[in-house]
């Protein structure tokens, strides 16, 4: 869950020992925050909710920025999705038809199974590093850093972490054999890059 969705939850249902913990981790410390950890009364409730939702507004603002000003490769990226979503459905018409027709089975009923695999791989790609970039401010690396510092692999276990939510939550609605063991394959594997990269991080820190 990103710092704006644990803000819209929290304005949404406003809990105070909750919304000072959020306070604390994206405003800061300093007399307000004594302020606020000294009790809950009107006042300390009313700074609470303004604090939070002035932070609402701006990683908001901040968020609808980086969307309209997307790097080059988003920008392209967003154009081919959407012609890859419209082959995709396309395919599906076609497969749908054939099973209407009777085929459950054969080459053809195959081969649009498989581009159909192929399509979704290449939008998994292209919304992996969109929701990355609208979390984080830039894009992920293409490849597993080459170099162990601690800077890279930081970078990318905030990549495969953003992989994993997004596989997480894929999986939660998928149906279909086929589409499951996709989906479990891919978060398997960036779970397990994740733990490799934070025992490295684990390592390094205790260096």
């Amino acid at each position: 869950m990103t710092d704006l969705e644990r803000l819209t939850a929290w304005l949404e249902a406003p809990v105070y020992p909750a919304g000072v913990l959020l306070y604390e981790r994206l405003i800061g410390t300093g007399f307000v925050l004594s302020v606020l950890k000294a009790g809950e009364d009107s006042y300390s409730r009313s700074v609470l909710e303004a604090a939070l939702s002035e932070k609402h507004a701006q990683l908001l603002a901040e968020q609808q920025a980086r969307q309209q000003e997307l790097p080059p490769v988003l920008a392209e990226g967003k154009l081919r999705a959407g012609k890859l979503l419209d082959e995709r459905i396309v395919l599906k018409e076609r497969m749908r038809l054939l099973h209407a027709g009777g085929t459950s089975s054969g080459d053809q009923l195959r081969e649009l199974a498989f581009q159909v695999l192929a399509l979704n791989d290449q939008l998994d790609e292209h919304f992996g590093q969109q929701d990355f970039y609208e979390q984080h401010g830039y894009l992920p690396d293409a490849d597993p850093p080459s170099c162990t510092t601690p800077l890279a692999l930081t970078t990318r276990r905030n990549t495969l972490r953003t992989y994993v939510t997004r596989y997480s939550k894929q999986l939660q609605q998928a149906y279909g054999a086929g589409e499951i063991s996709r989906l479990q394959h891919k978060l398997d594997h960036y779970r397990a890059e994740l733990f490799a990269v934070e025992t490295e991080l684990q390592k390094a820190a205790a260096d």
